[in-house]
C-alpha cells in the first residue's frame, strides 16, 4: 500500500512539473523570457509568409535604474530612447517592426523617443495601443506615422492612440474625435510631451491631433496633405511650419488653435479649404511687432480665417471668397498680390480696417493694389 501511494505521489509531482513547464513556455524565440538584461526587449515572431523580425515589447532597467525609480531619484538616470530599424542576435539580424500593446507603459526613464532609418526608411510597422502610456517625464518624439500605423481606420489613426485609454498620472484626460467627429476615444497624454515630429507619412489623418492641448510644436516632414480638423482645438501650439510638399490644408485643420501666433505657408501651389483657421485668435499676433501673416494659396475657401481677430496684416495672392476675414477686428493693412475678386462680406467686421478708412480714404494706405482687383462688390462694410 505505501508503495502504491510513493509511486503515486512520484507521478503526481511529475505531472505537475510538465505542466508548469507548459504553462511558463512562451513563443519567444529570441532568449529566455525571465531575461533581465537592462535595455529594450525584443521578442522574435515569425508570420504567415515565413518572414521573421522582431517586436519590441518592453525595457529592462538596470538594478541602479530601477533603485532611482524607486526612490523617486531618476533624474540623472532619464534616457533618450531610440527604437533601432534592425537587432542582432545569434550573428542573425532582422528588422524591428512592432511595439508590443503596453510596451513601455509607465516608464518614467523616457525623456525623448525617436525611431531609427536604415536608407533612408523606417522598418517599425505597427506601435501598440497604450505603448507609452503614462510616460509622464517623455517631451519629445519623433514618429514615422500617426497612431498605429500609416493606413490605420477609426481610433487607431489618432495620435492618442499610442498613449491608451488607461488612467495615468501627470496625463491629461483628452477626447480624440475620429470618423467625422461622429466618434470619440478618450486618451490620456502626458503634460510633459511639448513636441513631437512626424517623418514621412505624406497625409496626416483627419482628426489626428485634435484636442491634444499640450503640445507646442509639431513638424509634419514630407507630408502632402493635412487631413480634416487634424490639428484642431490645439491650444497650446505657438507657431507652424507648412512644408512646401503640402498641396492641402484641410477643412477647419487648424480650426480653435487659440495660441497659433505664426503660419508660414508652402511655397508651392496649395489650396486652404473652409474654415481651416477659423477662431485663431493669435494669429498675427506678435509681442514688439504684428506679425505679417503671408497667404500664398492657389486657392482659398470660404471662411478660411474667420474670427481670427489678432490678424493685424496680410498679403494674399488669390481671390478671395466670402466670409473669408470676416470678424478680423484687428486687420488694418491687406496687400493683393494677383486678386481678381473679393466675395460678399469677406471683409465684414473688420474693425481696425474700417478706423484706417475713416482716417484716410486714399485706399492705397491699407489696400495696396486694389486698384488690380476686378470686382469687390459688398466686400466691405464701408464704401470705397
Amino acid at each position: 500500500f505505501m508503495m502504491k501511494k510513493l509511486i503515486g505521489l512520484i507521478l503526481t509531482l511529475t505531472l505537475a512539473a510538465s505542466l508548469f513547464a507548459f504553462v511558463g513556455c512562451k513563443n519567444n524565440t529570441s532568449g529566455d523570457d525571465s531575461d533581465t538584461t537592462p535595455g529594450l526587449v525584443y521578442e522574435k515572431v515569425t508570420d504567415d509568409d515565413e518572414n521573421s523580425y522582431y517586436v519590441v515589447t518592453g525595457y529592462n532597467m538596470s538594478d541602479e535604474e530601477a533603485e532611482a525609480v524607486a526612490d523617486g531619484k531618476y533624474e540623472s538616470f532619464m534616457k533618450d530612447i531610440v527604437i533601432p530599424a534592425t537587432y542582432t542576435e545569434n550573428d542573425e539580424t532582422l528588422p524591428v517592426k512592432e511595439i508590443e500593446d503596453g510596451a513601455f507603459s509607465g516608464q518614467l526613464l523616457f525623456k525623448t523617443v525617436k525611431f531609427e532609418k536604415v536608407d533612408g526608411a523606417y522598418n517599425i510597422e505597427k506601435i501598440g495601443m497604450g505603448a507609452f502610456g503614462g510616460c509622464y517625464n517623455l517631451e519629445k518624439m519623433e514618429l514615422p506615422f500617426v497612431g498605429n500605423k500609416v493606413d490605420a481606420v477609426n481610433d487607431k489613426k489618432v495620435f492618442g492612440y499610442i498613449f491608451g485609454a488607461s488612467e495615468a498620472s501627470n496625463s491629461t484626460s483628452i477626447a480624440q474625435n475620429y470618423n467625422d467627429a461622429s466618434e470619440t476615444l478618450t486618451v490620456y497624454i502626458p503634460n510633459s510631451l511639448k513636441t513631437v515630429v512626424v517623418d514621412g507619412q505624406e497625409t496626416i489623418p483627419a482628426y489626428a491631433f485634435n484636442n491634444v492641448t499640450m503640445l507646442e510644436n509639431v513638424t509634419i516632414n514630407g507630408a502632402t496633405k493635412i487631413g480634416n480638423n487634424a490639428f484642431s482645438a490645439c491650444t497650446g501650439l505657438t507657431d507652424f511650419v507648412i512644408p512646401d510638399t503640402v498641396t492641402t490644408i484641410g477643412e477647419s485643420a487648424f480650426k480653435g488653435c487659440t495660441s497659433l501666433m505664426t503660419v508660414k505657408f508652402p511655397q508651392g501651389e496649395h489650396v486652404i479649404m473652409q474654415e481651416a483657421f477659423r477662431g485663431c485668435t493669435s494669429l498675427g499676433y506678435g509681442n514688439v511687432n504684428a506679425n505679417v501673416i503671408a497667404i500664398t494659396a492657389k486657392t482659398v475657401y470660404e471662411k478660411a480665417f474667420y474670427g481670427c481677430t489678432s490678424l493685424r496684416a496680410i498679403t494674399i495672392s488669390c481671390d478671395i471668397p466670402a466670409y473669408t476675414f470676416y470678424g478680423c477686428t484687428s486687420l488694418e493693412k491687406v496687400t493683393f498680390l494677383g486678386t481678381n475678386t473679393i466675395g460678399v462680406n469677406a471683409f465684414f467686421d473688420c474693425t481696425a480696417l474700417k478706423n484706417a478708412h475713416d482716417r484716410n480714404p486714399d485706399t492705397r494706405a491699407y489696400l495696396v493694389n486694389l486698384e488690380t482687383v476686378t470686382n469687390y462688390e459688398n466686400a466691405f462694410d464701408f464704401e470705397i
